[in-house]
């Protein structure tokens, strides 16, 4: 009979791998704040910008904000339009969320789980969308709206004056590229000339 010695070592039972849990003090990161928050559970993470959620603590989301998916996605919200927000302004009640202020659209916000909305507060007017105010008195209900209401002219007023900066500088960009295009012709036109004169020249003397 063989002793236990002779069945050789045995395989411990292997350790799970250490996940880290999501800490709010990430979110107040410069670099991270406007984007990130915590996913479906304690150990994810979740991108408001690229409606994904992953595991890892914060080299994981180093990673992410370095990636190409996320950085493409920051750069079509930064520069979406005004004009679209505008036509998808958000009526403002006691308990309403801005997603168009941070450039997303009412399709996309709806996608996310719906614990995530609940957490999702808007960064220019701390407001959110599942957690309405308990307002007791209907006067200051209609304060709190009318102020929500101006806030949210302003930022759209702000908004189109951003935009029309924006297009004033192109068309003036376009205007002195045209005018760099018009001296290039002008200069190739002169140039040819000069080249046509240089061979005419030229065989005139080879023919004396």
């Amino acid at each position: 009979m063989s002793s236990s010695s002779d069945e050789g070592p045995k395989l411990g039972s292997k350790k799970k791998p250490y996940t880290p849990k999501f800490k709010e003090e990430w979110k107040k990161h410069p670099e991270f704040a406007s984007w990130l928050c915590k996913g479906k559970t304690d150990t994810f993470c979740h991108c408001n910008v690229c409606f994904y959620d992953y595991l890892g603590g914060l080299s994981a989301i180093k990673r992410h904000s370095k990636s190409d998916k996320h950085k493409n996605n920051s750069k079509s919200v930064s520069v979406s339009n005004p004009i679209n927000k505008m036509q998808k302004f958000v009526q403002h009640t006691s308990n309403c969320y801005h997603y168009l202020c941070e450039g997303i659209t009412e399709a996309a916000f709806n996608k996310q789980f719906k614990n995530t909305r609940s957490r999702w507060i808007c960064n220019k007017c701390k407001l959110n969308w599942d957690k309405p105010k308990n307002i007791s008195s209907k006067s200051t209900d209609s304060e709190i709206s009318q102020q929500e209401l101006a806030n949210s002219m302003n930022f759209i007023s702000q908004q189109f004056d951003d935009f029309r900066t924006t297009v004033t500088k192109i068309l003036e960009e376009m205007k002195e590229i045209r005018k760099k295009n018009v001296r290039i012709v002008n200069d190739n036109i002169k140039l040819t000339q000069e080249i046509f004169d240089l061979k005419y020249l030229a065989l005139n003397l080879l023919s004396k």
